[in-house]
């Protein structure tokens, strides 16, 4: 009754019943208020629905030490409400996010989701002990899945929002803030991304403030001053007592603005409590195990805070600079993980429930690409199964032996690891992501002697003089632990950030699709997802930046009409930069099987662009980005006259010598690309002429050199047939609109494999070539044929007078061949030969 459950009790207490100003300053011997101003809130919130339920739970002074089963009752229920408002719904988004971004099949992304809400370590200090942790690391979920999404200013909100909550979240500052800074920085300088990070992380800590700061001031106008506190004199307060040169200052007049000063230098001081010393109990790191060979009380509190922080520093630097040189949310679990473990080990004043803030990134690296894999589920198994047995000493202080051995057995149990399953130590098959035999004999040791410290702690009791024996073991042998997981963690992360960035390769996502169906409702879902000889027709995604202008949304719109029905197009905006993170947009391709997107966006020095976007299986193949032009620009409903049928195909037209140009790589030939794919709509293989209803006309002008580039025209026209008076109709053509004039802009195109890849022809279409056998021209079938030699002397003709020879015997013994005019006479003679029968075969 006298450890995190009366503190959480006692806060609510004083929230419920003093002036805010009173909050930090009031009795600070009896558990006095040490978390950041959002705990406060909260256990404001709490008290006053408490009090409401029961007055006597939250009465002041007379409510302490309350044993009342009613009121455990209540507060346990208040943490299990805060965690399913914040922890669970965040745990769902993020791993649902980071799961699908690295191509992770979904029975597999079940279990990571159990493994993080069953982590045995949360559920043991927050449902056993007693404490609200689960509300802060849900915010910090939050705040990764908002990164994963390419949300950063969400992000940077809800990181906030922790830090207001418990000041441990500090262990995630590094990493967090070399990631947003590495943002702004790469591929290329973004100062707009930089000052709009930086104003809204600057405007959350004002508005977390505000309510304490704003009832300060109200409460000195009221006369109402701190507790304990007084009108105590500016060179008295804990900053500048901290500081050497404001130290002397000394000021005998008051200021409005006193109690402001006053309100953040008592909470700062409750905060970050340095005066505490480097430990308070025997905890898991590297300065209570050092403390065994050397006796730190003999330092002063400034060189131990001065080796505290460089220790940190050294430990959280490696992965800084690897998340800062390479911004990518992929590898920012590792990055968490590894500075939270550096904290840890080395920072000042660490409890030993601290261990839960590295745990909780550590068990996310499961849902990755292949987490599930010997490796990675053996050293976060290890990791977590080492962080709940270091709190055993806490757990059984407070009566949780029995939920201790339940939850790490279930956790263990769920993931194959030691107690219950050796399996994953002793198989013998090799694989990619097999164990090293040194790292199994490794992490069997350590597993070895849990155990046998267990054996020892319950059978044999401590020698007199050492009171302590087992809890000093049991830290020194965790903080080991803890470092050969911080040693892991560095090199995972070091080994993720030479890997390509996308995250699944092509035979991962096929497969993925040779998944058998359960019934026929799923084969029919599993066979719409197949490759087809043809696939089906591309739908288009029309999506809006954070700031889109209102020439970017007619466009979107115009564009949109022109592409249904086979076009989706959402109202939402979204804070998504494509050439810097395309996560979100490979996300939104796959939930919505659209192959083709178009994104506007506005901005100061890219005005009214939008960024034609094509996937191949829902990845990234290429992109162009295109400026529209304002001043030139008409939308489709400023042409006052019919429009075409929705879902007919147009005629397309494309003029312009870049059209032509052989470099496949030139933006030109890009654009020709998209557009065509953009407008072709469903394959037909016959076209009625009656539904050739508008002509899309592309056009561009000739690239001059040392000038800018020619501008791409874009002109809708409607078919009209009239009559002629003749078989053809006469055909006119008059302009529907849009009319749009593109500046091209950036590009991205698609590499070699991939582009291979994509334009593979399936076997089912592709025409085996007959041998001698083709087409013309016109598409008639000819064929060649192949002779051999001619003897031309053996050729049978007709045998006719003309052609026979008259044989003249003369004195040489030649033949003579018949003269002209024989060979007329004997023609003649045929002739009348053939009346003759044809009048005998009339008659």
């Amino acid at each position: 009754m006298h450890g995190d459950f009366e503190a959480q009790r006692h806060w609510m207490e004083i929230t419920a019943h003093l002036p805010i100003s009173q909050w930090y300053f009031h009795d600070l011997e009896w558990w006095g208020l040490d978390y950041p101003p959002l705990t406060a809130y909260h256990s404001w919130l709490l008290g006053i629905i408490g009090s409401w339920i029961n007055p006597a739970w939250f009465a002041l002074y007379s409510s302490r030490q309350l044993d009342d089963p009613s009121l455990k009752i209540y507060m346990r229920t208040t943490v299990f409400v805060s965690e399913y408002l914040v922890f669970v719904p965040a745990a769902v988004i993020c791993l649902r996010r980071f799961t699908r971004m690295q191509g992770v099949q979904t029975w597999e992304s079940y279990i990571a989701l159990t493994t993080v809400l069953l982590q045995p370590a949360n559920l043991l200090i927050d449902h056993g002990h007693f404490q609200y942790n689960t509300v802060m690391l849900g915010l910090v979920l939050a705040s990764m899945s908002s990164a994963f999404a390419g949300r950063l200013l969400w992000a940077s909100v809800f990181f906030v929002a922790a830090l207001g909550f418990k000041q441990m979240a500090l262990y995630y500052a590094p990493a967090i803030f070399a990631c947003l800074l590495g943002a702004c920085l790469s591929p290329h300088l973004s100062v707009l991304r930089f000052f709009r990070i930086a104003i809204i992380t600057l405007l959350s800590f004002v508005i977390l403030l505000a309510p304490l700061l704003a009832g300060s001031l109200y409460d000195a106008y009221r006369g109402i001053a701190p507790i304990d506190a007084g009108q105590a004199p500016l060179s008295k307060l804990h900053i500048l007592s901290a500081l050497p040169v404001l130290g002397t200052l000394q000021r005998t007049t008051s200021e409005f603005y006193d109690p402001l000063i006053q309100q953040i230098d008592q909470l700062l001081h409750r905060v970050f409590p340095f005066a505490r010393g480097l430990f308070e109990d025997k905890v898991a790191n590297v300065w209570c195990t050092l403390n065994l060979f050397v006796k730190l009380r003999n330092y002063s509190t400034s060189i131990l805070q001065g080796l505290s922080l460089l220790a940190t520093v050294t430990a959280i630097l490696p992965p800084c600079v690897i998340i800062f040189r390479q911004p990518r949310v992929d590898i920012l679990p590792h990055a968490l993980a590894t500075t939270a473990w550096g904290f840890f080990l080395c920072s000042f004043q660490v409890h030993e429930k601290s261990v839960l803030l590295p745990l909780l990134p550590t068990t996310i690296l499961l849902s990755m690409n292949k987490g599930f894999g010997r490796s990675v589920r053996a050293w976060v198994g290890f990791a977590n199964m080492l962080g709940v047995w270091t709190m055993f000493p806490l757990l059984k202080r407070d009566g949780l032996v029995v939920p201790y051995i339940i939850c790490s057995g279930i956790w263990s149990y769920l993931l194959g690891l030691p107690p219950t399953n050796y399996s994953l130590y002793i198989s013998h098959a090799v694989s990619k992501d097999s164990l090293y035999p040194s790292t199994a004999c490794l992490q069997l040791a350590f597993y070895a002697i849990m155990g046998l410290w267990h054996l020892g702690e319950a059978n044999i009791p401590p020698p007199s003089g050492k009171p302590d024996l087992w809890p000093v073991i049991n830290a020194a042998v965790g903080a080991a632990g803890f470092g050969v997981c911080y040693l892991w963690c560095l090199w995972e992360m070091a080994l993720a950030s030479r890997r390509h960035k996308s995250p699944p390769q092509v035979e991962e996502q096929v497969k993925l699709k040779k998944l058998k169906p359960r019934n026929a409702r799923s084969k029919r879902a599993l066979d719409k997802q197949a490759p087809k000889p043809i696939e089906n027709p591309k739908i288009s995604l029309f999506l809006k930046g954070s700031t889109c202008s209102e020439i970017v949304g007619h466009t979107l719109r115009d564009l949109h009409s022109l592409k249904r029905p086979l076009a989706i197009k959402f109202s939402k905006k979204n804070d998504i930069h494509p050439f810097d993170n395309v996560s979100s947009l490979e996300f939104f391709s796959a939930k919505n099987d659209a192959s083709l997107l178009v994104f506007g966006h506005n901005s100061k020095k890219r005005p009214h662009s939008l960024t034609l976007l094509r996937m191949f299986d829902h990845k990234l193949l290429d992109m162009i980005e295109l400026h529209v032009d304002p001043e030139s620009f008409r939308s489709l409903t400023q042409f006052k006259n019919a429009k075409y049928a929705i879902g007919m195909k147009p005629l397309i037209q494309f003029s312009g010598t870049p059209f032509e140009s052989p470099d496949s790589e030139s933006p030109y030939m890009l654009a020709k690309s998209m557009f065509t794919d953009f407008f072709r709509g469903p394959y037909s293989q016959e076209i009625d002429v009656e539904g050739l209803q508008y002509i899309i006309s592309i056009m561009t002008g000739d690239e001059v050199a040392g000038e800018a580039k020619p501008a791409i025209h874009l002109r809708v026209y409607l078919i009209k047939t009239r009559k002629s008076g003749h078989k053809l109709p006469r055909v006119d053509v008059e302009e529907m609109g849009p009319r749009i004039d593109f500046r091209i802009g950036r590009m991205q195109v698609a590499e070699g494999a991939t582009l291979k890849e994509a334009m593979r022809k399936p076997s089912q279409l592709l025409t085996h070539q007959r041998k001698n056998v083709g087409t013309d021209i016109v598409g008639d079938k000819i064929g060649r044929i192949h002779l051999g030699k001619q003897n031309l002397s053996e050729l049978e003709t007709r045998k006719m007078k003309g052609l026979k020879r008259k044989r003249d015997i003369d004195s040489g013994g030649e033949e003579e061949l018949l003269t002209t005019e024989e060979a007329a006479e004997g023609n003649s003679d045929l002739d009348d030969d053939l009346e003759n029968k044809r009048s005998k075969i009339a008659v």
